[in-house]
């Protein structure tokens, strides 16, 4: 799922719920800034069972975070779920980059 709602993330989620009790993995929810630690969509994520996680597309490494970020923050709740798809996905090249 990914979630874009300029700063309406709490409402959209508060909607959610049978989304959010559903057997997916991950999600991406774009915070708009500032972000505070306790913002509804944020304890939405939390309360579904998600951590919030940062993503290097070039090292394809998930970094564990204290909480939402202003931007795309990735939300897993299958963490060996998610290392193993990024792991098996195919390289891309984009402009002579390879990621």
């Amino acid at each position: 799922m990914k979630l874009d709602v300029e700063g309406f993330e709490g409402e959209a989620l508060a909607g959610a719920t049978r989304a959010l009790e559903s057997g997916m993995v991950a999600a991406i929810v774009e915070h708009s800034a500032p972000v505070p630690a306790d913002s509804p969509a944020h304890a939405a994520m939390v309360c579904a069972g998600f951590s919030a996680f940062s993503y290097d597309p070039f090292a394809r490494r998930l970094t564990a975070l204290p909480g939402p970020v202003p931007g795309n923050t990735i939300y897993v709740r299958d963490l060996p779920e998610v290392e193993q798809r990024v792991a098996r996905a195919l390289r891309r090249q984009v402009v002579g980059i390879e990621f």
